[in-house]
């Protein structure tokens, strides 16, 4: 994760509209939380890649190392360029895409179809659909079989004349592949989207901030980070209701859900925890950091108008490092800055264990 130093990229509403990528605010989400649980195969990868393609070098040539080398430069690369982007699935297509072609053109000029470096090309499969959408996989990886057979067919047609059924076998269990991870991926994005989402607003719920900040807590633990929360909560959200109706609260908590998502990068993630309460996930951030983002936030609210109101939030800032990162310390060091922000008039933000507010903003009305 980025350090909390790390310059914050501007914002757009481009940088969080949907892309063919990730049609869907849960498309990134998935990205940014799969990255650290597919750690563990990574560090098998950088070990496994290296040593099985170096093992075929004295059969096949030295050009069956440009894959480990491509996949060793990118990898961090992708990793860098994830935290400071909005849209994290460009960096990992990058990787996904260095990593084909590498391995594509190392196939080919060792032997094409004869070359054992075409099982590897089966390995991206499950690399691509823990993150991505069936549609995305197929059209990489179709891609990459294309590219193959023309270049094998240009640079050692041998191998395709000589092999057709390895040609065959090799498609075929591509497409196999392909065929059961959009089985298993369909499940898991059903099952995803139905105990990880809020449906009125979209954002995701408190299910899915506990298995979120377990990662997190973990990482900080080992990497000794920093981890903040933001807990807001709409001001007099119970007079919209009575006063402006059922419909009217359902738009105001939609609009404020956008404009928190907004302002969001995408490893920062908002959650819906109550009714009108709202918390925002900060990996990295220190309280400095968690409060000018608490502003910034508070800000967009007041300014998004929703059906016409005036809407404001009140917002608390607590933030802990390393092993002091706790769930439970930090959510009622945070409750206990919103009840302050209450107290203190409202649409302001308060940081646990700070004496005045980060923001004393005059109530609107």
């Amino acid at each position: 994760m980025p350090a909390a130093s790390t310059p914050t990229p501007s914002r757009s509403p481009r940088d969080h509209a949907p892309t063919w990528l990730c049609p869907a605010p849960i498309d990134r989400a998935r990205i940014v939380e799969m990255e650290a649980r597919l750690a563990p195969g990574y560090r098998i990868m950088r070990w496994a890649m290296p040593l099985s393609l170096a093992a075929v070098v004295p059969a096949v040539g030295a050009w069956a190392l440009l894959p480990a080398l491509v996949a060793g430069v990118f990898s961090r690369l992708t990793h860098r360029l994830m935290s400071r982007t909005s849209q994290p699935e460009y960096p990992v297509v990058l990787m996904a895409l260095s990593l084909l072609v590498s391995l594509v053109v190392a196939a080919a000029l060792t032997g094409g179809f004869a070359s054992p470096l075409t099982y590897w090309l089966l390995m991206p499969t499950f690399a691509l659909s823990a993150r991505f959408r069936t549609r995305v996989v197929v059209v990489l990886l179709s891609a990459a079989a294309v590219a193959l057979l023309v270049l094998s067919a240009l640079l050692a047609p041998e191998s395709v004349n000589d092999n057709p059924g390895r040609v065959v076998v090799f498609l075929v269990v591509g497409l196999t592949l392909t065929m059961f991870t959009e089985i298993l991926t369909s499940a898991e994005y059903a099952h995803r989207q139905a105990s990880s989402i809020d449906e009125l607003t979209g954002l995701l719920n408190r299910r899915a901030l506990t298995a979120r900040f377990d990662e997190l807590e973990q990482q900080a633990h080992h990497d000794d980070e920093p981890v903040a929360l933001i807990l807001s909560d709409l001001d007099h959200f119970k007079r919209i209701n009575d006063t402006q109706g059922h419909l009217v609260g359902d738009e105001v908590l939609r609009a404020t859900a956008q404009a928190l998502r907004g302002g969001m990068r995408s490893f920062e993630l908002v959650y819906r925890v109550g009714g009108e309460e709202f918390l925002v996930l900060l990996p990295g951030a220190d309280p400095q950091r968690a409060a000018a983002m608490a502003e910034e936030l508070r800000a967009r609210v007041a300014a998004a108008r929703p059906a016409g109101l005036t809407v404001t939030v009140s917002a608390g800032v607590a933030a802990a490092r390393g092993t002091d990162v706790d769930f439970s310390r930090l959510y009622d060091a945070a409750d206990g800055a919103l009840y302050a922000a209450k107290e203190q008039g409202r649409n302001r933000v308060v940081v646990a264990g700070e004496a005045a507010p980060a923001s004393a903003v005059p109530t609107l009305r």
